[in-house]
């Protein structure tokens, strides 16, 4: 059932191929600690900055794997067709299995490795330790389930069935959810904290989700609705024009907005690095991740077969990491541990936060040379693992277990 969207594919691989360098600055080069971030970047050199720009652009973009969960699970809805109430609801079914072993995964995982979470939102059980921050793993289980539950809940009213309605009212969610979002999360907050006196933990750790986190639900549900628009207009069939002018007008509202914010107040740019991103931010991160989105789709699912071809080959690298995204996202910060405290060995640290101001030690060809160590060795990881089908993957594993789960839903 559906068809396979190779740009999403790719698009997912090159997602996490710039997570995995994002991560490596933001990970091992600053030791997790976001407010090294600004005032090392204000001390770098042009040169450095140069470097680093395309990270730093795409380091607040990690909600974009949320676009490509509510966008896959959205075509697949419409596919169905609204009346199919049986099979809308084992589709919803099947979002909440694997969003639950994909968050089961991601703390196995965790914990084995022993791999703490940085934010400081989290609590130690013995050896067992509790997220109660919302990680991308989180925003892609919990969004995953919620938007798709929205489109069914819009699907209920006949009237309103008309293409026009579905992308005026899903784009007017995706930019007014994210104001709301805003406004509710010290409510929120505030209100875990009483569960947290009360000692309600499992209604403190629902509510932390939504409301604690770079990948906040109040915030990563706004992105979710723009991946459905994206879907709906895949399974609507327009034309390659069309799809490209919805991620163009985005990007352009966001500008807009983020531009009147500046102007207005300029220092939440200042703050685009934390955990708390600023919405004006989140708001321009939509635009840029959906245009980026449709760029992939444009060269690999639609236009010429001969088009589509090239550019499939060009770009099987980038499936790679697309296969085993999850993985990657989970335990690709170990291998690059272990390269990085070889080079600090030779070198010392990257940062040095023991003065008054933090100041980067590294130069760029030191960094690069980091940086290309870790792709390097990805690589040849990659394609031994392509060999043996990704088998041992989270993935693989997380497939095996929904179909097992689903046969015995339905013995």
């Amino acid at each position: 059932m559906g068809r396979r969207l190779v740009g999403l594919d790719t698009a997912k691989g090159f997602g996490i191929f710039l997570m995995i360098l994002v991560h490596l600055f933001s990970h091992q080069v600053a030791r997790a600690n976001s407010e090294l971030f600004v005032p090392v970047l204000s001390q770098m050199s042009p040169m450095m900055l140069i470097f680093l720009s395309p990270l730093i652009f795409f380091g607040t973009m990690g909600s974009a794997f949320t676009i490509f969960t509510c966008l896959s699970t959205t075509l697949k809805m419409y596919e169905i067709g609204p009346q199919n109430r049986r099979g809308l609801r084992k589709l919803i079914r099947s979002r909440v299995i694997i969003g639950a072993l994909i968050m089961f995964a991601d703390r196995i995982l965790r914990n084995l490795l022993n791999h703490r979470y940085t934010d400081g939102r989290y609590y130690t059980l013995g050896t067992v330790s509790f997220n109660f921050s919302s990680s991308t793993i989180d925003s892609i289980a919990i969004v995953g389930v919620i938007v798709p539950l929205v489109v069914r809940f819009y699907m209920r009213f006949p009237k309103l069935q008309s293409n026009r309605a579905f992308i005026v009212i899903f784009s007017s969610i995706a930019f007014i959810g994210l104001v709301i979002g805003d406004t509710l999360t010290p409510l929120g907050r505030n209100l875990a904290e009483i569960f947290q006196e009360k000692g309600l933990f499992f209604p403190e750790l629902f509510l932390s989700k939504l409301v604690w986190g770079r990948f906040k639900t109040v915030h990563t549900f706004s992105f979710g609705c723009a991946g459905a628009v994206m879907g709906y207009l895949l399974y609507i069939n327009v034309s390659e024009k069309t799809f490209m002018k919805f991620g163009w007008f985005l990007l352009l509202v966001s500008i807009i907005i983020i531009g009147i914010a500046a102007i207005i107040d300029w220092s939440f740019l200042l703050r685009f690095a934390n955990d708390d991103v600023p919405f004006q931010v989140q708001m321009f991160n939509i635009g840029a991740q959906v245009l980026i989105i449709s760029q992939f789709l444009k060269y690999l699912d639609f236009g010429s077969v001969k088009r589509r071809v090239k550019a499939a080959k060009r770009t099987i690298w980038l499936r790679r990491y697309g296969i085993v995204s999850l993985s990657l996202f989970i335990v690709s910060k170990f291998p690059a541990e272990v390269i990085y405290q070889i080079l600090k060995y030779w070198w010392g640290e990257a940062i040095d936060n023991s003065l008054l101001e933090p100041k980067m030690v590294w130069s760029v060809f030191q960094l690069a040379l980091f940086l290309l160590l870790v792709i390097v060795m990805w690589e040849l990881i990659l394609r031994l693992w392509e060999k043996l089908h990704f088998t041992f993957s989270v993935e693989w594993m997380i497939n095996l277990f929904a179909v097992i789960l689903q046969m015995k839903k339905t013995a």
